[in-house]
């Protein structure tokens, strides 16, 4: 499930313990700890978010500031309050100024000022801190945010109410951000929402090992028209009087699924990583192309009956078009087509259903 067992279970442990528990509230800087667990989230998301009794972190001296933060101090309680021994770990280089923000014994999370920047350090995986200008998270304008494998970290400002999660495949929810946070990620792309403390909505995406981290449209809400038997998840990308198509996440890989009345088509790429190239899938001459959001659909040559939709491309009457073009980072690629009536391109030719599903 996790590439960091002990984490889990020390933060499954804690959880367990804690519902025994009255709950005690903290006033500290929230925490978001995101480990491997793909059921039931929203639920376990309070579960497993309190640490060890022994780690949790001392009680900030609240400061009344008028209008949005504009120091980190103002930004995040617990630099209202002294250093303890918790806030000096032995790794702290000279200068730098730590608070201990949570989490479980065995990786705890420290916020760490370093002259003009803020840093987020999760100690004992041998991974350096993230660092970047503390104006962007003072403001809210950004999140620090820290990713490494399964497990992501993220520290609230205390102007921040809540957050709300979006994960394609799952149904939107919100967190309050009064207590500690725990959201699922594993290799799933998540969508961060939050307002700023001058009003201001904000968004963060984080990629992960999925479709959605190449394909916008898995972002979407289901919608009726997306549905298609044996295949969640799927999105409809084409809607015309003789053609329709799919996409379809399934485990490391996304298919184009096209129809034409009774015909049927389709391909799968298994190397999500390969983006530089759209998938394309033939079916009675009928083709259609579907682009990675790096990549925009421009013509079809010689010029034939052809449309976008969804950052896909139709080709009516494929059987007279010879090439299209489309454009990346680097310039204008161009395709040349098969003279056949059923083919695949970038993409292995089978059926979705032949692969495992997220």
């Amino acid at each position: 499930m996790t590439d960091l067992p002990q984490l889990q279970t020390n933060l499954v442990d804690a959880a367990t313990r804690q519902r025994r528990r009255r709950r005690v509230r903290r006033v500290t800087v929230r925490v978001a700890v995101a480990a491997t667990l793909l059921v039931a989230f929203p639920l376990l998301a309070r579960e497993i978010a309190a640490p060890d009794p022994e780690v949790i972190a001392p009680t900030p001296t609240p400061t009344a500031t008028a209008g949005p933060p504009k120091t980190v101090e103002e930004a995040f309680a617990v630099f209202r309050r002294p250093a303890t021994a918790r806030d000096t770990p032995p790794w702290l280089a000279a200068g730098d100024e730590a608070r201990f923000i949570g989490g479980p014994k065995a990786h705890p999370v420290y916020l760490v000022k370093r002259g003009d920047e803020l840093c987020l350090a999760v100690r004992n995986t041998q991974q350096p801190m993230v660092c970047n200008l503390a104006r962007a998270f003072v403001s809210g304008e950004a999140l620090l945010v820290r990713a490494r494998g399964n497990l992501l970290t993220v520290a609230l400002p205390d102007a921040v109410r809540t957050v709300r999660i979006t994960t394609p495949g799952f149904k939107p929810f919100t967190l309050e951000a009064a207590d500690a946070l725990a959201v699922t990620l594993g290799s799933r792309s998540t969508r961060l929402e939050w307002v700023a403390p001058d009003g201001t909505p904000r968004a963060d995406h984080l990629y992960g090992r999925d479709a959605a981290a190449h394909w916008g449209r898995f972002w979407d809400a289901e919608r009726p028209a997306d549905h298609l038997d044996d295949l969640p998840g799927a999105r409809r990308i084409v809607s015309d009087r003789k053609v329709d198509a799919w996409l379809v996440p399934r485990r490391n890989a996304v298919c184009l699924v096209v129809r034409s009345g009774n015909d049927q088509n389709s391909g799968c790429r298994r190397n999500l990583g390969n983006s530089s190239f759209p998938i394309v899938v033939s079916v009675e001459h009928r083709i259609v192309a579907a682009f990675p959001d790096r990549l925009r659909p421009l013509s079809v040559e010689p010029p034939s009956r052809h449309s976008n939709q969804s950052n896909a491309l139709l080709i009516r009457d494929g059987d007279d078009a010879v090439t299209f073009t489309y454009r990346d980072t680097a310039g204008v690629r161009e395709v040349r087509l098969p003279d056949q009536k059923d083919f695949v391109l970038n993409a292995d030719p089978m059926s979705p259903l032949d692969l495992m599903p997220e």
